[in-house]
């Protein structure tokens, strides 16, 4: 993608989620298909485009609820390129459904050198800490993606914004209108946490197991809320154990 110059508008659309309950977003999915085919040099689809688990087999016999969409992109693809990429519901979508479509498959990876760098110095210093050190890791470690990601979380824990409020992505006046709810002093260790900038001094936040348990749950469910494609974490409880 880097090496190509295309002259002209470039249009993006993504999170479409086609499904077979939602047929006036089908309908204007079509109608965007037209007007990006006679107006735009190329259009991206880089994810979700489906609310379903679409992968190759419908590029051999596609549901009767889909057929006028893939026709739409098929028309669109021979007019313009038209780049696809996989979503988290649309992952299984392959070469296949692309070449098929006359469109092209945007590639999965996409080298982040910040995150692998951090992530390696994290856990080769894992690999050197007292055990008596290891129980807040996994809370700074989340936060520090997210943050290295540009996801980070709005204001700081002071006498006038004691709260954790999900829904404003951050420390509020206000306590949450809704769950998840957390104690003033869970806000407050989070942020203390959030600035201590060195891993080995990460044993200095002083929290028991519950704390710890409550504050990763509240951050994870901050990720899926706020950002993109941040779906389960299959190893959350092994993540519970260790900070028990």
């Amino acid at each position: 993608m880097n090496n190509i110059t295309i002259a002209g508008p470039v249009w993006l659309a993504s999170d479409v989620h086609l499904g077979q309950n939602t047929p006036a977003t089908s309908e204007a999915f079509r109608e965007f298909l037209l007007l990006a085919a006679s107006e735009a040099a190329a259009l991206l689809l880089p994810g979700d485009i489906f609310d379903a688990w679409i992968g190759d087999d419908i590029a051999v016999m596609a549901p009767p609820w889909l057929a006028q969409d893939l026709m739409a992109l098929k028309l669109a693809a021979s007019k313009i390129p038209v780049w696809l990429g996989r979503g988290n519901r649309d992952f299984l979508m392959g070469q296949a459904l692309a070449s098929g479509l006359g469109a092209r498959l945007l590639p999965e990876q996409a080298p982040l050198p910040d995150l692998f760098d951090m992530a390696y110095s994290y856990f080769i210093a894992l690999d050197k800490m007292n055990v008596r050190d290891v129980p807040n890791f996994p809370l700074h470690f989340i936060i520090n993606c997210s943050r290295l990601l540009g996801y980070d979380l709005k204001g700081s824990y002071s006498a006038e914004t004691p709260h954790l409020n999900l829904q404003d992505g951050g420390f509020t006046t206000h306590p949450p209108s809704m769950a998840p709810y957390t104690l003033e002093e869970d806000a407050k260790k989070l942020d203390m946490l959030m600035n201590t900038a060195a891993l080995g001094d990460t044993h200095t936040i002083e929290m028991n197991g519950a704390t710890r348990i409550r504050l990763l749950e509240w951050y994870i469910a901050f990720l899926q809320n706020h950002t993109q494609h941040m779906g389960n974490i299959r190893s959350l409880p092994i993540l519970q154990a260790i900070l028990h």
